[in-house]
Order: C-alpha cells, then sequence, then structure tokens
C-alpha cells in the first residue's frame, strides 16, 4: 500500500483542494486509486473544511468521489445530490468516471443520472 507524500501535511488546504490534486484527473489517481483508505479519510475532511471554492458543487462531487470509493454509497448520493442542487451540471462522463462504479447499479444512481426533461 502507498501513500501520498507530494500532497504532504495539510496541502488541500494549504493550497486548494482543485490545486492539490491538479484538476480532477490527478485526484482520480490520488488516495482511492492506490488503496490509502486513511488518506482519503483525511483529504475528505480537508475538501469538507476548505473555503473558496470557485464552483460551489465541487466539494461536493468530490467528496461523493471519495465516499463511493470508500464503500459508502449511501453517503455519495447524499453529496452527489447536493452538488446538482449547488448548480453542478449534468454530463455524459459523469456516467464514465471511475471513481462512481461502486454506484453504476444503484437504482438511485439510475434515477439521478437519467436525462432531465
Amino acid at each position: 500500500q502507498r501513500t501520498l507524500p507530494e500532497l504532504g501535511e495539510g496541502a488541500v488546504l494549504q493550497e486548494g483542494a482543485r490545486r492539490a490534486f491538479g484538476g480532477r484527473r490527478r485526484f482520480g489517481q490520488g488516495a482511492l486509486r492506490v488503496g490509502d483508505a486513511a488518506m482519503a479519510h483525511k483529504i475528505d475532511a480537508q475538501i469538507a473544511a476548505a473555503e473558496g471554492w470557485r464552483n460551489p458543487h465541487e466539494p461536493h462531487f468530490l467528496r461523493a468521489a471519495i465516499a463511493a470509493q470508500l464503500g459508502q454509497p449511501d453517503r455519495a448520493m447524499v453529496l452527489l445530490r447536493q452538488a446538482f442542487l449547488l448548480g453542478m451540471p449534468y454530463s455524459f462522463w459523469l456516467h464514465r468516471i471511475w471513481y462512481f462504479e461502486p454506484l453504476w447499479h444503484l437504482q438511485g444512481w439510475k434515477d439521478l443520472m437519467s436525462p432531465k426533461g
């Protein structure tokens, strides 16, 4: 099991979560990819505490991805719904993002991701 020393203590708060992750792609290759649950919990707490997000939905989206990978589907769905309520746009690509794969079989995921008229 590997850790993420490049994040360092408090890096998410010091640099802003989006910058510390180098965007979503880097986030997807981070703590969740290497299976470091302790780091994922730490990052989740730092994202929740961080302020000044350019898009208010962003922390909810990131935390939903963490929850999905940690095996917390109910929490992940709540956070995703909050992200949409805060203005996150629907996109085809949400169906392809690997860190939401644990949710793909859930009826709640299917309902949330179904086309809206």
